[in-house]
């Protein structure tokens, strides 16, 4: 590439002495020498065989220009300057030496200069975008305004600029036009999703208009391209944590699980994330870890904590008793002892603790609320609510004492008045806390405003998966007749808070119905699944019984609108078609039974008055049961279940279905008008079809048996308006 350009620097200059009216070769062998000496980092000596070229030919301009590019290596951009100005003047249209001086100004800080020199390379050529750019950039730094139309001319040249969008949003940012700052952002996004710089300041800005979930996103965009970027988890782990999202903090956090030089709060998160879980085991290694790094009371507490948790009172009491050893008189230090004897259930001494810490420090808010709490754990409300309001009456900012006030009575079904008044005091402070808008959706539940509370409830666990507030969402919903989404809640609580007995309790009573979390309702999706496998059946069958007729064999034929064209199962279409046989296999009756509208024909239709008036009730109860329109009519919450001796018995509006537990099947089904038991299923790849049907009607039973069922297309002929002999 030097060579190139040597050759090129020669081949300007042998030119330009050409065009003069009294070539030198002497300027010639001097511009030469500096060439060649420039070429092989003789950088001083090349500026001496310039200069004397220069001597000889003051107004060589190629001369000047190879000069200024010299002095800026050399580092001096003032000599740089001069040459480049000189040759300027004798050159005004000379693009790339335009952009030399425009840069050179830059470089010494002269934006008029600068913004001259690039104004006047634009007018020579409108579509310089590198140029257009620059002075956008040298605008931005005294007027933002002039550097947005200045990039939008850029976008309009060239749409597709990362650079022009880029720096268009930093412009806006500037301006202090947020939502223009964001669009511009989000179109770099939209070019380049892996551009981080974008997606640093889209979570940025998202963070300081309070929209976290939106910052979050644009954060772990830019954290899935640099993973190692520690600054940049630990900046969403502060997100996650705001939240309470702790499964969202542990996934972050994974990352250090293994790390011996994991951050104090990574360590610290990890074992907060450990103790949400009751792993106790867990959080006392991330804590141990964190100690190691930084011993501070904060990490002695959440010790304490811990150690209390598994039982061991020495080592509880062994650290928050070393905080106060260290300064006895430190209201602080009570309070954490306070907090752990709560956690030991010993609500006397914590009782103790929060007296003794109030004493040193009368305002101390938390304190009091605490001290309510530990009252309240005595059952002495009166004494719990004095401290309670004590609380915020020397802070009126403590949110969590009033709605600890608001919630109790609600949760008492007294002064409910009073309740709503200090759980909306609550949320006048922490508007998004979801711990307050649980309580405000607990007030109306006990107030049986089933609808306002619901949509408190569910905006709660929208913003946290807590085990009590799924359980309330679930009691509202429960309570207001929908029993599907109460019992998906009731596991989602169960899920996050395996061991309550309560919860457990509320979802077995629920199973008593068809419910999403039933055994019975997954049991019987599953067979309703197995069974709409088959939209076309056929085969040959035996009838054994008193069926009314003097028929005793037949052929089968149904056929279904395939099940991923159909709407659900009840819109299903079903063509049903049986033909009776005599002894010689001659058909001699054709039943067609047509769902959607119903309807049954006979053929030949004198045969019509022979034929039982059960019939038409036997093929649509069939019909019904192979299209899985009756199975998904059991698929309701008002479906009550019942089960015994490794059945799920389903009673749904005068009908039962009877789901046998080890062979996943129906087994029976039952409606006013009949019952069908199914003995036997032919299962054939992932479908399962009866084999032998025994009906019974009111003085009437008969079996049906198939034998080589099939699963192959039917001809439509077979489904003829007017259904005849094959």
């Amino acid at each position: 590439m030097k060579k190139h350009l040597f050759i090129f620097a020669a081949l300007a200059f042998s030119s330009a002495l050409l065009r003069a009216s009294e070539p030198s070769s002497q300027v010639y062998s001097h511009f030469l020498n500096a060439l060649v000496l420039e070429r092989n980092g003789e950088l001083e000596r090349a500026l001496s065989e310039y200069n004397k070229s220069l001597e000889l030919d003051p107004r060589a301009g190629t001369i000047l220009r190879q000069r200024a590019n010299l002095h800026l290596r050399m580092g001096n951009p003032e000599k740089a300057l001069s040459d480049t100005q000189n040759y300027v003047k004798e050159h005004p249209n000379d693009l790339e030496s335009l952009k030399l001086l425009a840069n050179i100004y830059m470089m010494k800080g002269q934006a008029e200069g600068a913004r001259l020199s690039l104004e006047k390379v634009i007018e020579l050529d409108p579509k310089d975008a590198q140029s257009i750019l620059d002075l956008a950039l040298l605008l931005m730094q005294d007027d933002a305004g002039a550097s947005v139309k200045v990039l939008e001319k850029l976008i309009k040249l060239q749409p597709q600029s990362i650079e022009a969008h880029y720096h268009l949003g930093l412009a806006y940012q500037k301006l202090g036009q947020a939502e223009k700052s964001k669009a511009a952002f989000e179109k770099v996004i939209a070019i380049d999703p892996s551009s981080l710089p974008s997606l640093f300041l889209l979570g940025q800005m998202s963070e300081r208009e309070g929209k976290m979930s939106e910052a979050a996103q644009y954060y772990e965009s830019a954290l899935d391209k640099m993973p190692d970027n520690t600054s940049l988890r630990m900046q969403l782990l502060t997100i996650y944590a705001s939240r309470t999202d702790l499964a969202a903090v542990e996934r972050l956090l994974e990352y250090f699980k293994d790390d011996s030089n994991a951050p104090v709060e990574a360590n610290l998160w990890l074992g907060v994330a450990a103790e949400s879980k009751k792993d106790w085991d867990g959080a006392l290694k991330y804590y141990l870890k964190a100690q190691s790094q930084a011993d501070t009371p904060e990490i002695h507490i959440r010790l304490a904590s811990i150690y209390s948790h598994l039982g061991n009172v020495k080592e509880t009491l062994k650290s928050l008793n070393i905080l106060i050893e260290k300064n006895p008189e430190n209201p602080q230090y009570h309070y954490f002892l306070g907090l752990a004897y709560l956690d030991l259930k010993k609500s006397s001494k914590a009782v103790s603790e929060f007296e003794r810490a109030i004493r040193i420090n009368p305002k101390f808010s938390s304190a009091y609320f605490q001290l309510g709490i530990a009252f309240d754990q005595q059952n002495d409300w009166d004494k719990a609510e004095k401290s309670l309001r004590q609380a915020v009456a020397v802070d009126s900012g403590n949110a969590s004492a009033y709605n600890y006030i608001g919630y109790t009575l609600a949760d008492r079904g007294i002064n409910l008045f009073e309740a709503r008044r200090m759980i909306e005091r609550a949320l006048e402070l922490e508007h998004n806390n979801p711990a307050f808008i649980d309580s405000l959706g607990w007030l109306d539940y006990r107030e049986k405003n089933y609808k306002q509370a619901l949509m408190h409830l569910k905006s709660a666990v929208e913003l946290a998966s807590d085990p009590i507030i799924y359980e309330h969402l679930a009691d509202c919903q429960r309570d207001s007749g929908n029993l599907s989404d109460a019992s998906l809640s009731y596991a989602k609580s169960l899920e996050l808070d395996p061991d309550n007995a309560k919860v457990k309790d509320k979802l077995q009573a629920l199973n008593r119905f068809l419910v999403p979390t039933s055994p019975a309702r997954k049991l019987l999706k599953a067979f309703e699944y197995r069974l709409r496998q088959a939209t076309n059946i056929s085969g040959p069958f035996f009838i054994k019984g008193n069926f009314g007729l003097a028929f005793s064999q037949g052929i089968f034929y149904l056929r279904r609108e395939d099940s991923v064209l159909a709407v659900s199962s009840a819109d299903s279409k079903t063509d049903l078609r049986v033909d009776l046989l005599n002894s010689v296999m001659t058909p001699s009756v054709t039943l067609r039974y047509k769902s959607l509208p119903s309807a049954l024909s006979i053929f030949p239709p004198e045969f019509k008055k022979e034929v039982p008036q059960e019939t038409e009730t036997a093929l649509e109860t069939v019909a019904a049961f192979l299209n899985g329109s009756m199975l998904a009519s059991f698929d309701s919450q008002e479906t009550a279940v019942q089960e015994k001796r490794g059945e799920f018995i389903l009673t749904n509006a005068g009908r039962t279905l009877t789901l046998d537990k080890k062979q996943e099947s129906v087994r029976e089904i039952s409606t006013p008008a009949c019952r069908i038991v199914i003995d036997r299923y032919k299962i054939m790849g992932d479908v399962a079809l009866p084999e032998t049907l025994k009906f019974s009607f009111s003085g009437r039973s008969f079996e049906i048996r198939f034998t080589a069922l099939s699963l192959d297309k039917i001809e439509s002929r077979i489904f003829s308006e007017n259904p005849g002999p094959r």
